[in-house]
């Protein structure tokens, strides 16, 4: 079905976001969907699946606030969609749908897009397994932070600043102190993985 076909796609460019180095391929019995070479950048890789314009408008997310990584790209707020579709937030290598990081990324672009738009963007949060929780739900795409004020600042601060150092006028009355930027780099596998369905 139109649905299951769908969700086949939504896994798939979700896996090969998460490892940019692997080789990922979709097919049917008629076409080839996705075919995403590995990429040497997860920027590559993101343009890969989101598309190229997408290189031209993204800003690097670098931070490191105490133990928590926040790494990624964020879109230009001229640069949105008309929903959600492209938002890929990840929480250690895992693929999540959660209010509290939804809800930061609305309040970092607040005043920047229109109240029907929607950012593009690629963010990876790297925290301590035990200041998180991943069996909140069946699916395990929601999460609970022990301290979910914390993420909610690094991710509205960090974004916030990348806008204004490019130009974007921001202003934010969250704050979670002096935030020094550092490059993490993850290892990936070269493998490559093929799906097909009927």
């Amino acid at each position: 079905t139109q649905s299951e076909t769908s969700n086949i796609k939504d896994t798939v460019n979700r896996l090969a976001m998460a490892y940019p180095q692997v080789h990922f391929s979709l097919s049917d019995e008629k076409r080839m969907i996705y075919n995403y070479t590995p990429a040497t950048s997860l920027l590559s890789r993101i343009t890969q699946i989101i598309g190229k314009s997408f290189d031209e408008n993204a800003l690097a997310v670098e931070t490191d606030y105490e133990d928590t990584k926040l790494t990624g790209f964020v879109g230009l707020p001229t640069y949105t969609r008309s929903t959600s579709q492209d938002q890929y937030l990840f929480v250690n290598g895992r693929f999540v749908k959660d209010k509290v990081l939804i809800g930061a990324i609305r309040g970092a672009f607040q005043g920047l897009i229109g109240h029907d738009t929607h950012p593009v963007l690629a963010l990876f949060l790297s925290v301590p397994p035990q200041e998180v929780d991943v069996n909140v739900h069946p699916a395990k795409t929601e999460v609970r932070f022990s301290n979910a004020a914390k993420i909610r600042g690094l991710l509205v601060s960090s974004i916030r600043n990348v806008l204004a150092e490019n130009g974007h006028r921001t202003s934010s009355t969250i704050g979670i102190g002096a935030l020094e930027k550092s490059i993490s780099n993850v290892p990936f596998s070269n493998k490559s993985h093929s799906f097909s369905y009927n």
